[in-house]
């Protein structure tokens, strides 16, 4: 008798819910330095919703650098006309980023309670993370 793999389902915690990419699309992965950052942030502030909150705004500032940086690299390896299809992929992102970040805004700045705002920034914080390492995994091809 073979023995199917099972798939276990469960809510995030609450802690869960303020580590940036957990309500992501992306598969789990080892800890990455950036998010590593951010735990320590957070463990400084104790958990606290403000704390948290600046927590997440300068992981965010710093994932963005990442992003910045490894779109850089990226465009330093590709012919002209990858550049351009980069260049176009870029900023179909960055209007997908920016109307993603207002409808998690107009979603969720409307519920009542401060895990919701949380929730919120954790979500547009992980659009840029997300893409961070998509370009990342793009880049690991020439290493």
């Amino acid at each position: 008798v073979e023995v199917a793999e099972v798939l276990l389902v469960r809510a995030p915690d609450e802690a869960d819910c303020l580590r940036p990419g957990v309500v992501s699309a992306a598969p789990p992965a080892e800890a990455h330095p950036l998010d590593e950052e951010f735990e320590a942030c957070s463990e400084r502030e104790n958990w606290t919703t403000s704390g948290v909150l600046m927590c997440l705004d300068a992981a965010g500032r710093t994932w963005d650098a990442e992003l910045n940086e490894q779109y850089q690299v990226l465009m330093g390896r590709l012919s002209p006309d990858e550049q351009q299809s980069l260049r176009h992929s870029q900023r179909q992102w960055i209007a997908f980023r920016d109307a993603e970040s207002e409808f998690f805004s107009a979603v969720y700045g409307e519920m009542e309670g401060t895990m919701w705002r949380l929730i919120n920034v954790d979500l547009i914080v992980s659009i840029t993370r997300d893409r961070a390492l998509a370009l990342a995994r793009t880049n690991s091809q020439w290493n």
